[in-house]
């Protein structure tokens, strides 16, 4: 399998197709696998690169899950690959980490999409869910991940994608704890990044409508702001490659172009 060393860890990578490189980014509790259905379409266009990030997937557990310590892997990949130039797409954490690539090395992202991501730090009040979260999966994993995943769906959508959903908690269910737990952590103490949405790199959003990981109502000053090309809004929650397959993939599409 591909892998690269990064602290002592490996971190999994893959690559399919030609082209202008596109990097996929996945979020919290989910891995590249994520991005099976739309890796096929776009691999035959476009260089498809896919990473595990520390703690998920085929990729193991570093010292520090911070969105920073996070880049640092991804760009590692890249580095590895001979990569300078490349537009990401991030879902959720993979768009903070997106964000983290840019703040660091600001020539190598050509463009970021943030795919129902934000570029705002956890709220006071997340901050500390994130540590009440911390304590329940310690005590009960499994259950967390049966509760915590089908609320990224909307209702509709969590009865439309029944099998869809019950393989994201599938896969979630067999991440490491203390992964999780670190991951938890860099979540909460991600710095504020609105500071990129007034700069000269080009970020677009697909965002979801009746998301409640990331409300919309919390994204309306982003959405508008300097550096931000297009926004393509669906009607759905969190899960928008799953619930609004076909939409979520032409804004992708439209956005490599």
């Amino acid at each position: 399998m591909p892998y690269v060393n990064f602290e002592d860890s490996k971190i999994y990578y893959d690559i399919h197709g030609s082209g202008e490189p596109v990097l996929l980014l996945h979020g919290f509790l989910e891995n590249s696998s994520m991005w099976n259905d739309y890796a096929k379409e776009l691999s035959s266009t476009r260089q498809i690169i896919r990473v595990d990030l520390p703690g998920h997937g085929k990729s193991e557990n570093i010292e520090v899950h911070s969105m920073d310590k996070m880049a640092e892997a991804v760009l590692l990949v890249l580095a590895f690959l001979k990569i300078e130039k490349v537009k990401i797409i991030g879902h959720s954490m993979g768009g903070y980490v997106a964000l983290a690539i840019a703040d660091k090395t600001s020539n190598i992202a050509e463009g970021i999409l943030l795919f129902f991501s934000s570029a705002s730090a956890d709220t006071t009040e997340k901050r500390e869910n994130r540590d009440r979260l911390k304590v329940i999966v310690r005590n009960d994993k499994q259950g967390f991940m049966r509760h915590a995943i089908p609320m990224l769906f909307t209702k509709e959508t969590r009865q439309n994608f029944a099998s869809e959903l019950d393989e994201v908690i599938k896969e979630a269910q067999a991440l490491n704890t203390q992964g999780i737990i670190k991951t938890l952590d860099g979540l909460k103490t991600r710095p504020n990044r609105q500071h990129l949405l007034q700069s000269n790199i080009s970020i677009s959003f697909v965002s979801g409508n009746l998301d409640e990981a990331i409300p919309m109502k919390t994204l309306k000053t982003q959405h508008s702001a300097k550096a931000v090309k297009k926004v393509w809004r669906t009607e759905n929650g969190h899960m928008g490659h799953i619930e609004d397959r076909d939409f979520c993939l032409i804004a992708i599409q439209k956005f490599m172009a």
